[in-house]
């Protein structure tokens, strides 16, 4: 009995892991999407290994972001689309997410002609504070997505681009 119940609970645990790994499960499925996941442990070892770099900075993914921002990360999610199947798809399950997190924030929208960026922060439980921070980047035939799950304040997120504009 007791080993049925352990497995139960490790059943679970793996089952609710795994989805917090997954933001938009439909594109990470998708054929045509590279997609990557960075975990809290990767991030870590990331940080440490670049610790003595002189501009203070870890590249992630593509992403470079201020080492002390570092610890307020659990992890990442990257999905990058150039085919157009999955480039449509990526578009759409986008603006489907929005709609279902009416509560998220959209800090900064840049439209120039056709591309988009935008980054968007869904609300954390203290005031002023985030669980997610999600970069959208849309091009004619391109689409890019980063997610990025941890605990930020808006001070958080300001150290976390500072030097990018």
């Amino acid at each position: 009995m007791k080993h049925l119940i352990t497995t139960l609970i490790l059943l679970t645990v793996t089952a609710i892991t795994l989805s917090a790994q997954d933001t938009f499960k439909a594109l990470s499925e998708m054929k045509g999407v590279e997609t990557v996941y960075i975990s809290e442990a990767m991030i870590n070892m990331s940080s440490n290994a670049n610790k003595s770099d002189k501009s203070g900075r870890t590249t992630i993914g593509g992403v470079r972001v201020n080492n002390t921002s570092l610890r307020h990360i659990k992890n990442m999610e990257i999905y990058s689309c150039e085919k157009q199947p999955a480039v449509e798809k990526a578009r759409q399950v986008y603006a489907e997410y929005k709609k279902a997190h009416p509560q998220a924030q959209i800090l900064v929208r840049v439209k120039d002609d056709d591309d988009i960026t935008e980054i968007m922060a869904l609300p954390g439980t203290a005031p002023v504070a985030y669980c997610t921070l999600i970069i959208y980047n849309a091009e004619p035939k391109e689409v890019n997505i980063i997610v990025i799950n941890g605990n930020f304040s808006s001070n958080d997120i300001t150290t976390m681009s500072k030097g990018h504009y």
